[in-house]
């Protein structure tokens, strides 16, 4: 399972008692999504950016909420990719 994609807060483990193995329980958020939620979130708090997410979709028509949810994404990306780079 790739890092991006497992859970950012494992909850437990799930057994699988037809081959006596234990795998990660995964509910909830994978680390991607929680990384997007957080950027998200600081982006939400900032008026600034906003406000210039606003005038960039004006620019581009395309919605404001879409592009920060690019946004988001493009910065979870790139953080879990230099986290995996600085192994």
């Amino acid at each position: 399972m790739r890092n991006a994609d497992m859970p950012a807060m494992p909850s437990g483990i799930q057994e699988d008692y037809n081959n006596l193995a234990q795998e990660p329980l995964n509910l909830g958020l994978t680390k991607r999504e929680y990384f997007a939620a957080m950027a998200m979130q600081g982006m939400m708090a900032n008026d600034d950016a906003l406000r210039r997410m606003a005038e960039a979709g004006e620019a581009e028509m395309i919605s404001p909420n879409t592009l920060m949810a690019s946004a988001c994404l493009l910065a979870s990306d790139a953080l879990l990719a230099e986290l995996e780079r600085t192994k």
